[in-house]
């Protein structure tokens, strides 16, 4: 009977201890902190990204945040190489094509070899990984009849050039960027809108980035400035590839410019995106602008040259 009686207050302290509340919120209260942290080691995947991210040349899209890891480039033909740089989130293994890298904010330049992904793969230490990627295009130059002005009448009057308002134009083998001859304005008007020199048409597509360029070279001339005479570019749009119709925005056309220096070949370029483009554009004309500068002492005699016109898509 005594053992009967000891083995029944067994079982109630047992039951009693199960059923203790205090020892149930301890319970918990343990289990909660174990899940804790687990969450806080689950999060470190999130800890595995760039806080910053740039290309050059170009501009990335879209623009970058932390958790968009597919971007899109566009480049100029000429382009054989960017320069990246990245800023990681924490300290870890990198690499660009089989080639470790830091990600510590200094310029990291990869050869552009083709239109292939450039693919930037983080790990960190607990294996895991993210792969950011740039969809890297480079651009094509559109055909431009007598780009170089190197086909001329007997008056020296470039072939496939048109020009519009007062005074003329010629091919000269003065200066030259490429070839033999570029062209010059046989006198210079006081007004950026004064005269222009226009190409034929070139077919585009509204739906691409463009980029105008045109090198220029401003004769020097001692004691004077470069900023005595001033340049600029314009596009016309048309609906039509015959260039009869204006497209629904007519043209477009770049802020005047001085060169950084005289005597001195330089590249000119207007960028025009996608959304900046009348989508109804089937081609354009590309013009060719300049003036001098009175203040600067400028006068209608300076001679600016230009050559190796090109429209990029």
């Amino acid at each position: 009977m005594g053992k009967k009686i000891i083995l029944l207050q067994l079982y109630f302290l047992i039951l009693s201890l199960c059923c203790n509340p205090a020892l149930e919120e301890k319970s918990c209260i343990s289990e909660t902190s174990q899940r804790a942290v687990y969450s806080e080691d689950y999060s470190l995947e999130e800890n595995v990204a760039l806080d910053f991210l740039s290309a050059s040349p170009g501009k990335l899209w879209p623009e970058f945040k932390p958790d968009i890891t597919q971007y899109y480039l566009t480049v100029p033909a000429e382009v054989s190489s960017i320069e990246i740089i990245a800023i990681a989130r924490e300290s870890f293994f990198a690499e660009i094509g089989g080639r470790s890298i830091l990600l510590n904010g200094e310029v990291e330049r990869i050869p552009l070899e083709s239109d292939n992904p450039i693919n930037i793969n983080l790990n960190n230490n607990y294996g895991e990984g993210k792969v950011y990627s740039i969809d890297v295009k480079k651009m094509s130059r559109l055909p431009i009849e007598n780009y170089s002005f190197e086909e001329f009448n007997d008056q020296n009057q470039p072939f496939k050039w048109t020009m519009t308002g007062s005074g003329g134009v010629v091919s000269t083998n003065s200066f030259a960027h490429s070839g033999n001859y570029s062209a010059s304005f046989a006198s210079l008007t006081s007004t950026i809108s004064g005269r222009e020199l226009m190409s034929s048409a070139i077919e585009i597509n509204p739906s691409k980035d463009s980029i105008l360029s045109v090198w220029f070279f401003l004769e020097e001339v001692s004691g004077a400035v470069a900023e005595r005479v001033s340049v600029s570019l314009k596009i016309y749009y048309f609906a039509d590839k015959e260039c009869t119709i204006k497209a629904s925005t007519a043209s477009a056309t770049m802020t005047k410019i001085s060169l950084d220096e005289q005597g001195q070949w330089q590249r000119v370029f207007y960028e025009r995106s996608s959304s900046q483009i009348p989508q109804d554009a089937v081609a354009i004309k590309v013009a060719i602008r300049a003036c001098y500068e009175k203040d600067a002492g400028g006068t209608s005699k300076d001679k600016i040259f230009f050559d190796d016109v090109e429209v990029q898509q």
